[in-house]
């Protein structure tokens, strides 16, 4: 019951996300047009949640703001904003925020509405957290930059050995507990807060290797001018990466930075990071943002996550 009910430009609405979870629905705003509109945007969401939830009792609607692209597009915050259903997501009123649990696969998540990464929940990852959890019976995985322990919650779910899960954020860490908890599954899983390199670089200088590694971070190229720094990140951890995996494991690297899905960047940086690292690998699977996240030709910048499954040798 999580979802992407309106992808901007991919639902040619540029500047307008909204992400539905179960009875409740977060409207995130990069364009100043959607301020602008705000009153009606609301509006039909709040319509299109009675449609879904009759008979039941809609949820609410938070609104959410990437001001950064805002300000880009030449708004203005406002001295005094009116007080509507999403302002305490921009963090006042942060005493009224709803938590909420999803369902995705199975697998049930904890969320704050409108608190945390993106939305509050990483949707466009629901269709590889699936591929790669039936992957799992068995097997140990390590699942890096895990936030709230999506893969490696999905992983343990399917019956896969042990998990180690590694974010540097201490809110994640606990987010992925409570999620693990959640799904009885935390004595399966081991949550650990530490930078995601570090820890591989520990597991490499102690002989730690594992059967399925996830290398999913955060936006490493906010664009173009940003590209061969982020290439050099890139090159690291997936170097680092593909020395964690077992001879004939399988690692699952992405990026979700427009700029090296666009170029094509992330398989030549895993080409190059597996002659450095000394590994064969062969590409089993490229994949993208879940179904819901569709994309217009005319705005090809939209495909933003890429994905790589590789078997390695």
């Amino acid at each position: 019951d999580a979802y992407r009910l309106v992808n901007g430009e991919g639902d040619r609405l540029s500047g307008l996300a909204v992400d539905v979870f179960g009875a409740h629905a977060v409207i995130s705003s990069s364009a100043q047009w959607v301020e602008f509109h705000r009153e009606a945007v609301e509006a039909a969401v709040a319509q299109q949640l009675r449609d879904l939830a009759a008979p039941r009792e809609p949820g609410m609607v938070v609104w959410r703001r990437t001001v950064d692209r805002l300000q880009e597009d030449g708004w203005a915050q406002p001295v005094e904003p009116e007080q509507g259903a999403g302002d305490h997501a921009q963090g006042e009123d942060k005493e009224e925020l709803t938590a909420v649990v999803i369902e995705e696969n199975g697998v049930r998540f904890r969320l704050v509405l409108g608190q945390g990464q993106k939305s509050g929940h990483y949707c466009d990852q629901r269709d590889n957290r699936r591929m790669v959890a039936e992957l799992c019976q068995g097997r140990d995985v390590l699942d890096t930059f895990c936030y709230s322990g999506g893969f490696a919650i999905n992983a343990a779910k399917a019956g896969a050995r042990s998990v180690v899960a590694i974010d540097k954020s201490l809110p994640a860490i606990q987010l992925g507990l409570e999620n693990a908890e959640l799904n009885n599954v935390s004595d399966r899983i081991h949550f650990q807060r530490e930078s995601a390199l570090d820890y591989m670089l520990e597991c490499i200088a102690n002989g730690k290797t594992f059967d399925v590694v996830v290398l999913d971070p955060p936006k490493l190229a906010p664009s173009h001018l940003h590209l061969e720094r982020a290439r050099n990140q890139y090159l690291k951890l997936n170097r680092a990466a593909l020395r964690c995996v077992r001879p004939g494991g399988l690692l699952l690297t992405c990026t979700c930075s427009s700029a090296m899905a666009q170029t094509g960047e992330l398989l030549n940086v895993v080409r190059t990071a597996s002659m450095e690292a000394r590994r064969q690998v062969t590409v089993l699977r490229n994949s993208g943002a879940a179904l819901d996240h569709p994309v217009s030709p005319a705005f090809p910048e939209g495909r933003y996550l890429d994905a790589y499954l590789v078997a390695v040798q």
